[in-house]
């Protein structure tokens, strides 16, 4: 018995180390991207994924934002916009400044998770991918415990589609 519970104390001693290791190597990996001058910006891509009722997604590229819905439905007639994928055209030094601004107000050093203890959540989810590595922040809940920068982000990506499709509230 005495052998089994050491054996078992020096796995989760290695898995800790690991993880501890692994999760340092994504720090530094995550502060060289701020560091780094060579951004490759015709790469970079900003992803938010909104849950609850929605569960779609807008994705920032070079030259372009990006609304993907949860389904496309063709023959949508109330609130058709929300169900029918669009994009619209953007340049690429206005993508090139709103990224360097995302980096300068230190979204790469955020948390990757913010909980919400409450009984009416509404997830919502930022993904931005530099140079081959991909940081990513989870809330619980969109407005309450949620960092303003992520909800800044999801804001400025729904209003830089232009077709205003902002967060609906159904009763519930």
């Amino acid at each position: 018995m005495m052998k089994i519970i050491l054996n078992v104390a020096i796995i989760l001693s290695i898995l800790v180390a690991c993880s501890n290791s692994e999760a340092q190597e994504g720090k530094n990996n995550l502060q060289s991207i701020r560091s780094n001058d060579k951004i490759d910006y015709s790469k970079v891509v900003l992803k938010v994924e909104r849950g609850a009722f929605h569960y779609d997604s807008f994705v920032l590229k070079q030259d372009s934002v990006v609304f993907i819905p949860k389904e496309d439905r063709v023959g949508a007639k109330k609130d058709a916009k929300y169900y029918r994928r669009s994009a619209i055209a953007i340049s690429k030094e206005d993508f090139k400044i709103y990224i360097d601004g995302l980096i300068n107000k230190g979204f790469l050093e955020m948390k990757d998770f913010y909980d919400e203890n409450s009984t009416c959540t509404s997830g919502l989810s930022v993904s931005l991918q530099i140079n081959g590595k991909t940081k990513t922040i989870k809330c619980t809940d969109f407005e309450r415990g949620c960092p303003d920068l992520l909800y800044k982000i999801e804001n400025d990506l729904i209003e830089m589609h232009g077709m205003k499709l902002h967060r609906k509230f159904l009763p519930g």
